[in-house]
C-alpha cells in the first residue's frame, strides 16, 4: 500500500479531496483537467461531520480514504479516532463515492439467525402482531404508532444487508444494540422520500432523575439522493464502537460511539408497512484494540 495524494484521476476525471475545518466534513472537487475550473455536484460530501483530514492511498484493489474522527467538533484535539477506511469509486453520473471497506468480509465467523422477527414491545392488547414471514422476506407493519420488530438473540459486531421498500405515508428505521427491557439502544430514523438519516441514542438516566430520565443525544445525520425514494438497498456495519451505514452502495453514516455495545437488531415501522428482502446478518469478530489505545496510542 502506498500514500497518494489527495488529487487522484479516476476514469478521466481529476478528484480533489479535502475538508473545511469549520463543519469537519471530508468533501471533494472535480475537473476534467487541471487547467480547468474546479467544479462541485449538488453534493459534494464523502463523509459527514466529525470526519475530517481525508487521506488518500492506493493499494492492489484501488484507492482508499483515510480519515480522523471526533465526536466533539469544536475540539479535536484528544480522543480522536482513525475509523476503517472506505473503498473510492465513481457512479454513473461521475460522482466520487465511498463503499465499505471490502477486508470487514474477513471478520465474518458466522450468521444471525433471522428468519423470524418479534415486537420489541409486547403489547398484548393487539390481536394481530403485523409481522410474517416468507423465505429470505419479511413484512412489517404498523397501522398506527410506532412498533419495532428485532430479531431473538443479541449482537454485538455486524453487519446486515437488505434490501427495503416502503409502503404508506409514515415513517420507517433501523435499530441496533438495544437493551431488550429499557428499550436504550440507537435509532436509525429513514426518511425515503427526502433521503434523509438521522442516527439518535436513546438512553435512561438514573431512578429520580427528573428531566434526566430519557437522555436523548443526536449522533450524525446523512442524506443522499434516488430517483425511486420508496426502495433501496441498506449496510448496517457495527464493529466495536464503529458504525457505519450504507445506502445503495454508498457510505451516509460513518461514526465512532460506545454508549451502546450489545443488544438487539432490527426495524421499526410507524404508520406504514416495510418489506425487508434478501436480508442477511453477518456476525463479525471485534475488533483486537480498545477506543482508548486507539485514541492515546
Amino acid at each position: 500500500m502506498e500514500s497518494q495524494d489527495n488529487l487522484i484521476k479516476l476514469q478521466e476525471e481529476y478528484y480533489l479531496v479535502g475538508s473545511l475545518r469549520e463543519d469537519a466534513k471530508i468533501r471533494y472537487w472535480h475537473t476534467s483537467s487541471l487547467d480547468q475550473p474546479w467544479r462541485n455536484y449538488y453534493d459534494n460530501v464523502l463523509l459527514p461531520q466529525g470526519n475530517y483530514a481525508g487521506r488518500i492511498c492506493r493499494d492492489d484493489s484501488g484507492f482508499l480514504l483515510w480519515n480522523f474522527f471526533t465526536e466533539k467538533v469544536a475540539d479535536r484535539t484528544s480522543n480522536n479516532l482513525m475509523p476503517p477506511p472506505k473503498r473510492l469509486h465513481v457512479d454513473g453520473d461521475g460522482q466520487l463515492r465511498a463503499a465499505t471497506y471490502e477486508q470487514f468480509d474477513q471478520r465474518v465467523i458466522g450468521l444471525l439467525n433471522c428468519r423470524c422477527l418479534r415486537p420489541l414491545k409486547d403489547n398484548r392488547s393487539e390481536s394481530q402482531q403485523f409481522c410474517q414471514t416468507d423465505r429470505s422476506t419479511l413484512r412489517i407493519a404498523s397501522e398506527a404508532g410506532f412498533q419495532a420488530y428485532v430479531f431473538e438473540e443479541d449482537i454485538d459486531s455486524f453487519c446486515m444487508t437488505a434490501k427495503l421498500s416502503m409502503a404508506g405515508v409514515g415513517k420507517c428505521g433501523l435499530i441496533c444494540r438495544v437493551d431488550g427491557e429499557s428499550h436504550d439502544g440507537y435509532y436509525f430514523s429513514l426518511d425515503l422520500l427526502k433521503g434523509l438519516v438521522q442516527l439518535r441514542a436513546w438512553g435512561t438516566g438514573p431512578l429520580r432523575s427528573g428531566e434526566h430520565m430519557m437522555q436523548f443525544k443526536s449522533l450524525q445525520t446523512g442524506n443522499w439522493y434516488d430517483s425511486g425514494p420508496r426502495e433501496l438497498r441498506i449496510k448496517l456495519l457495527a464493529f466495536g464502537s464503529y458504525i457505519e451505514l450504507s445506502i445503495n452502495g454508498n457510505v451516509i453514516l460513518s461514526l465512532a460511539n460506545d454508549s451502546f455495545t450489545r443488544g438487539l437488531l432490527g426495524f421499526y415501522v410507524e404508520t406504514a408497512e416495510l418489506l425487508v428482502e434478501d436480508l442477511q446478518v453477518q456476525r463479525l469478530a471485534p475488533p483486537t484494540q480498545t477506543d482508548e489505545h486507539l485514541a492515546t496510542g
